[in-house]
């Protein structure tokens, strides 16, 4: 599922769940048979159940210990974007990438102070050892 937009994605859950309540005579599907259909991991398909139980697509029923889930809104899919967030990523990882290479600017220019401090410090003791040497 990677790469799809949300709308692509939303609409390959739904087939899945249509899909496995077919093959289950009407049951609606838990996560371990929307996984295998999808070929994802059931954390992955979770995630995307509940974005799709925020916008009203889904609805989830607990059975006997299993949550099994069931289309509610088909018309909800329709109000999804059909185009990846690409740009929106692409910001957040420019805007980190800034913070970073500031952050290590920073630090570049703590330990330059701190060898200058430190080159301050030794001729400091080698001017006084020397006018120790001389006494």
């Amino acid at each position: 599922m990677h790469g799809k937009s949300p709308y692509e994605t939303a609409h390959l859950l739904v087939a899945a769940i249509r899909v496995c309540t077919h093959q289950k005579n009407g049951i609606p599907p838990a996560i371990t048979d929307i996984s295998s259909i999808l070929k994802m991991s059931a954390e992955e398909i979770l995630i995307l159940i509940r974005q799709m139980e925020k916008a009203g697509i889904i609805e989830c029923i607990d059975q006997a210990g299993t949550s099994r889930y069931f289309i509610e809104d088909m018309q909800a899919l329709e109000t999804l974007p059909k185009h990846r967030e690409e740009k929106a990523i692409q910001a957040e990882i420019e805007s980190f990438k800034n913070s970073r290479q500031k952050k290590n600017m920073e630090i570049e220019n703590f330990q330059k102070k701190q060898k200058e401090k430190q080159k301050e410090l030794f001729s400091q003791l080698n001017r006084k050892l020397g006018s120790d040497e001389v006494r």
